[in-house]
């Protein structure tokens, strides 16, 4: 949260998307994408371990992810809010996807984050998160690039040898926004079963 933000408590509307680093776990016999933090882990780890765990369990391709509060909580303005933890939450501090990369967890990539964004402390928290590109690292520290290519081709994003330590700068490499009309009415109709 910006100074202003902190004094307003007001939630920035961005104009746009934003992009931000994510790692996951691969379920290599479907080549779908999870989660880092599951079952005990989850359960001992601190609020942002499980919230960069959130959700647990399997994204989806081709559609966004929606954020729900974790705490049970109906937030009057929605999800994330300021005052809760909850959201989905990406990074754009490269310590923090070092922190998480590793042999369990090592397909790096990158996601969009639409509808209400809030700025946190090493990326930001929203309500909305679509994979948009996995990246091809040093094989050293990831899967053969192979693989992460079929997982890109799975998810229909491109899989892109890493250029730039800033997420939005990937920007011109990916297919226009992911969040379409069709998208914000899918939230729209979960947010009525409500």
């Amino acid at each position: 949260m910006t100074k202003a933000d902190e004094v307003t408590r007001k939630v920035p509307d961005y104009p746009e998307t934003r992009l931000a680093f994510r790692v996951w776990r691969l379920d290599s016999t479907r080549n779908v994408l999870l989660s880092v933090n599951l079952g005990q882990a989850a359960r001992n780890a601190s609020w942002v371990a499980k919230a960069m765990s959130f959700p647990e369990g399997e994204w989806s391709t081709g559609e966004p992810m929606f954020a729900r509060c974790l705490k049970g909580r109906d937030h009057e303005s929605g999800v994330p809010d300021p005052e809760c933890t909850c959201g989905l939450y990406a990074t754009t501090d490269l310590e923090l996807v070092n922190r998480y990369l590793d042999h369990e967890a090592p397909v790096l990539g990158i996601v969009e984050l639409g509808g209400r964004t809030i700025p946190a402390t090493k990326g930001y928290r929203a309500e909305a998160a679509k994979v948009v590109a996995l990246l091809l690292i040093d094989e050293m520290f990831t899967l053969r690039h192979t693989v992460l290519a079929k997982v890109a081709n799975h998810y229909r994003v491109p899989s892109l040898v890493p250029h730039s330590a800033v997420a939005d700068e990937y920007r011109s490499e990916l297919q226009q926004s992911s969040f379409g009309p069709a998208d914000w009415e899918q939230l729209n109709r979960l947010l009525d079963q409500n």
